[in-house]
């Protein structure tokens, strides 16, 4: 491989948007970069649709069997590893948008900000045609972490991976990006893994985040599917807990009321989640999973109750 500033990793597994994605990553005005498509053994014809580019900017590989259909995170990993030896790396989808200045603006803040590990593009949520929904709130060009951590549970910003670029090394120092069951709350813990050293942020929107369903992120019918994801919610609830107790700051009046802002949130995402897989389980596994969770340090009975009286009360609307 060439060497290059940025590598986009697009581990690939559906056609439905494919070529739209690759385009709107090859018009970049910014030129220094690979695109990497890993095929993850998809029935679908990817390597059909990546024929349509004549870009030696692109590289195709497609895996010896399918990896993401459990442990997406694996399959992250892997490209992460085999498939990033650049500066900075990008986790692209197959199915967002990236805008044409994404990676130049980009580029202007790793010159601005060289010691943070993180970056992020403001991001708009889409249909499946394309069409906006909402775009999330603008974040300072510049976050501490525990801002970052605070603004990533305040439920205005969209909750994407592909949008953040990482410092390669960095990642792989802290042995890769965490994994989760279906990555189910893994990209958000891989970012706050990587916000010591502060966040900086596009101003701009520049990436699109489709809403399309096609997604394993979407399925919530399957009880296999719907257990794997509770899983990843209880991990993640545990993560949380000790990330929130280890964090250090500045002791200001601004910043602990930043602090509990972020364990107020963190904990009602938890709760919420967990308790919307409750239709899985059995009377006495729910028990089971009410037991785990009070353990935790920052568990709140009032705050708990509140998440499952709201949540029966909207079932029986």
């Amino acid at each position: 491989m060439k060497e290059v500033k940025y590598t986009f990793c697009l581990a690939a597994w559906k056609i439905a948007f494919l070529e739209d994605t690759i385009k709107s990553i090859l018009n970049q005005t910014y030129r220094d970069f690979l695109l990497v498509i890993s095929d993850d053994c998809s029935p679908e014809d990817i390597k059909g649709i990546v024929s349509h580019f004549d870009d030696n900017r692109i590289i195709y590989i497609r895996n010896e069997k399918n990896i993401g259909g459990y442990n997406l995170v694996d399959h992250w990993n892997l490209q992460l590893n085999r498939d990033a030896h650049s500066e900075y790396v990008i986790m692209a989808s197959d199915d967002d948008i990236y805008d044409e200045d994404f990676l130049s603006t980009i580029d202007t803040l790793t010159a601005k900000y060289p010691k943070v590990d993180l970056l992020r593009a403001r991001c708009k949520n889409t249909d499946s045609k394309g069409i906006v929904n909402f775009i999330d709130d603008p974040s300072d060009e510049y976050q501490s972490e525990l801002k970052f951590a605070a603004d990533l549970y305040n439920g205005r910003h969209i909750r994407s991976f592909a949008n953040f670029v990482f410092k390669t090394e960095a990642v792989k120092h802290k042995g890769g990006f965490i994994n989760f069951p279906y990555a189910w709350y893994a990209d958000a813990v891989s970012t706050l893994m990587m916000a010591k050293n502060g966040v900086a942020h596009t101003t701009k929107p520049l990436f699109s985040y489709r809403s399309s369903g096609l997604a394993i992120s979407g399925t919530t019918k399957s009880e296999d599917i719907t257990r794997g994801k509770m899983e990843a919610a209880l991990m993640n609830y545990d993560w949380m807990n000790s990330y929130i107790g280890n964090m250090k700051f500045e002791q200001t009046a601004y910043n602990t009321n930043l602090y509990n802002t972020l364990i107020r949130n963190s904990r009602h995402d938890s709760y919420a989640t967990i308790i919307s897989y409750f239709w899985a389980y059995s009377l006495l596994e729910k028990i089971g999973i009410y037991k785990r969770i009070k353990k935790e340090t920052y568990f709140s009975k009032s705050s708990f109750g509140k998440e499952l009286f709201l949540f029966y009360m909207g079932k029986f609307a």
